[in-house]
C-alpha cells in the first residue's frame, strides 16, 4: 500500500461512508463500483483489493481471445494470442488502482468496437456507447489509446471511400457508412473532454503544454530520465543493462511483431482482406512513438504508462509471426526447416518472454527495485505514529508514505488536521543520517522533527542497492540513531520505528 492502491482503498472507504464519489477523483469509475460490491456483499475490502486485479487479469486473456478472434482468421494466431497473454508480459496485476484495471478491460472495449464496425447492429451499439460512456471516467490513459483505434479504423475506413487507387475496399463486411465510426469515436471524445475539463488538472495540462511547446521547459520527464540515468551511471550501474531487464517483454513483443511487418503488408496486398489487422498494426506503430514524445512534456502521467498498450498490441503481431512460422512451409537455403524445429524455436521464444516478464513482474534486486508490499507490523507503527504525534512538529524519514497510508487509515477530517505529504520526497532524511560530518543527527534539524523508519529502509542498500550502501545508509548509521544522545526512541516493533528529534 506503499503506492497509489493506500489512496484509492481510502477513497472506496470514503465512498462508502459518505454514499457519494470523492469529488477531486478524476477517475472514480472504478471506486464506485467497488464500493457497491462492498455494500452489497459485505466483503472486505482488502480482501477486494487482493482479488479484484487477480479476476480483471484472468478476464483480460478471455477479452484478448475474443478480440483475436474477431480480427484474426487464423485460428492458430487466436491460440497463440491467449498463450502469450498469460506470460506475465504485462508491468503490473495485482495491485488495485483504476489505471490498471482500465488497462485489462481495454481489450473487450476494443473488441466491441470492431464487432460494430464489421456488424453495424443494436447488439453491438448498445454495450459500445455503454463502454465508450465509461472509459474516460474508469481511466484517461487507455481512453487514449482506445481514440488512436477508432482514428486508425477512421483513416482506413476514409482511404476506402476516397482514393480507388489503394483499393482497400470494405473494412472486412462492414456495410455502414463513415458515420458508424466517427459518431461513437464522437460521443467519447465529447464526453472525455467535458469531463476532465471539471478539473484542475486540465488546466495546468493544456497550459503546460502550451508553455512546451511555445517557450520549452526544463521541468520533463525527459529531463527526469536523463537525470536518474547520470546518476545510475555514476554510481557504476549499467543503464543499459537495466532498460533491457525490465522491458524484456516489450523488447521480445516489439522484435517479434516487426518479423510479422512484411508478412501482413503480404497478404494484404495478395487478398486484400485484412484491413482490420492493419487498423490495429498503425495503433501499435503509432504508440511507440508517441510514449517517446511524451517524454517531451510534463504530463501528468508518466509517459510508462503506455507500455501496457505496446504489450498488448505486440502480443497481437508476436502471435501473427509465430503462426506464419509454426504453419508456412518455410525453407532455410533450399531446405525445408523440420516442424519440430520450429516448435522449439518457437517454445524457447514464449519461455524467453514467460521467464522475463516474470522477473520484471515483482520488485528485486534483479530490476533494482524495493518491494511495494507492507507488513501489518508497518501498519500498526504508523496508526500509531498518527495517534501520537505532535500535529505542528515535520515528519522525516527515508522510503515512508504516510500521506498514501493516511487515505487508507484515517478519515478525512482526520487527513485534514494531519496535513501529511503523499511522499517525504523534499522532506527524506540526509545520507548517512548526517553521521558522516556531525556527531549528531540533531545538528542537520533546527527544530523539533519527527523520524520514521522501516525495515524496508534498514533492508534497501543491502539487498536491492548494496554498491551504494556507503554512501547512502550503512547498518552502523541505523545502529547510531539508538545511542544518538539528540534522540528520544519513541516506539518500535521490529519493522517500525518512531523517533523524536530534539533540536
Amino acid at each position: 500500500m506503499t503506492g497509489a492502491p493506500a489512496s484509492h482503498i481510502g477513497w472506496i472507504k470514503e465512498t462508502i461512508n459518505t454514499g457519494h464519489m470523492v469529488d477531486t477523483i478524476l477517475y472514480p469509475a472504478g471506486h464506485i463500483y467497488l464500493s457497491e460490491i462492498v455494500f452489497l456483499t459485505g466483503l472486505d475490502l482488502v480482501v477486494l483489493h487482493k482479488i479484484v486485479p487477480l479476476i480483471f487479469g484472468l478476464l483480460c486473456v478471455l477479452f484478448m481471445y475474443v478480440l483475436a478472434k474477431t480480427i484474426f482468421v487464423k485460428n492458430s494466431v487466436c491460440l497463440l494470442v491467449t498463450i502469450l497473454s498469460c506470460c506475465l508480459v504485462h508491468t503490473w496485476y495485482l495491485r488495485l488502482t483504476p489505471n490498471i484495471l482500465a488497462n485489462l478491460f481495454l481489450p473487450l472495449v476494443i473488441f466491441l468496437v470492431y464487432k460494430n464496425v464489421q456488424q453495424r447492429t443494436w447488439t453491438w451499439v448498445v454495450p459500445l456507447i455503454i463502454t465508450l460512456v465509461l472509459m474516460p471516467v474508469f481511466h484517461p490513459v487507455p481512453t487514449m489509446v482506445l481514440a488512436m483505434v477508432f482514428i486508425s479504423i477512421g483513416i482506413f475506413a476514409t482511404l476506402s471511400r476516397i482514393s480507388s487507387h489503394w483499393q482497400i475496399g470494405k473494412l472486412n463486411n462492414f456495410t455502414g457508412s463513415i458515420h458508424g465510426i466517427v459518431t461513437p469515436f464522437l460521443i467519447m471524445f465529447v464526453w472525455f473532454v467535458f469531463w476532465v475539463s471539471l478539473f484542475s488538472i486540465f488546466n495546468h495540462q493544456i497550459l503546460s503544454l502550451y508553455d512546451a511547446i511555445t517557450v520549452g521547459t526544463d521541468d520533463s520527464w525527459i529531463s527526469s530520465l536523463t537525470d536518474t540515468a547520470s546518476t545510475a551511471t555514476a554510481y557504476g550501474y549499467n543503464v543499459i543493462e537495466q532498460i533491457i531487464r525490465n522491458l524484456w517483454s516489450q523488447i521480445i513483443l516489439c522484435t517479434i511483431s516487426a518479423l510479422s511487418l512484411p508478412l501482413i503488408i503480404k497478404e494484404y496486398l495478395e487478398s486484400r482482406v485484412n484491413i482490420s489487422v492493419l487498423s490495429l498494426l498503425l495503433v501499435f506503430i503509432a504508440v511507440i512513438p508517441l510514449s517517446a514524445i511524451f517524454y517531451l512534456f510534463d504530463l501528468a502521467f508518466t509517459p510508462q504508462r503506455l507500455l501496457y498498450a505496446i504489450s498488448m498490441f505486440g502480443i497481437f503481431f508476436a502471435a501473427y509471426f509465430l503462426a506464419f512460422f509454426l504453419t508456412d512451409n518455410l525453407k532455410w537455403h533450399s531446405i525445408s526447416l523440420d516442424p519440430g524445429i520450429k516448435s522449439l524455436f518457437a517454445l524457447i521464444a514464449v519461455f524467453g518472454l514467460f521467464v522475463g516478464g516474470l522477473l520484471a513482474l515483482y520488485p528485486s534486486p534483479y530490476i533494482l527495485s524495493s518491494g511495494w508490499q507492507n507488513t501489518h507490523s508497518e501498519v500498526e507503527g504508523l496508526l500509531f505514529s498518527y495517534d501520537h504525534r505532535d500535529v505542528t512538529v515535520p515528519l522525516t524519514g527515508i522510503s515512508a508514505a504516510p500521506g498514501r497510508f493516511s487515505h487508507a487509515l484515517l478519515p478525512p477530517e482526520e487527513r485534514v488536521t494531519q496535513k501529511l505529504p503523499l511522499y517525504l520526497e523534499d522532506q527524506i532524511v540526509p545520507y548517512r543520517f548526517g553521521y558522516d560530518v556531525n556527531s549528531s543527527v540533531s545538528s542537520i534539524y533546527s527544530c523539533e522533527t519527527d523520524i520514521i523508519i522501516t525495515q524496508k529502509d534498514k533492508r534497501m542498500y543491502l539487498d536491492v542497492f548494496p554498491e551504494i550502501e556507503g554512501i547512502r545508509y550503512t547498518r552502523q548509521d541505523f545502529d547510531r540513531l539508538r545511542i544518538d544522545p539528540a534522540l528520544h526512541f519513541l516506539y518500535s516493533n521490529g519493522e517500525f520505528d518512531y523517533y523524536k528529534i530534539n533540536a
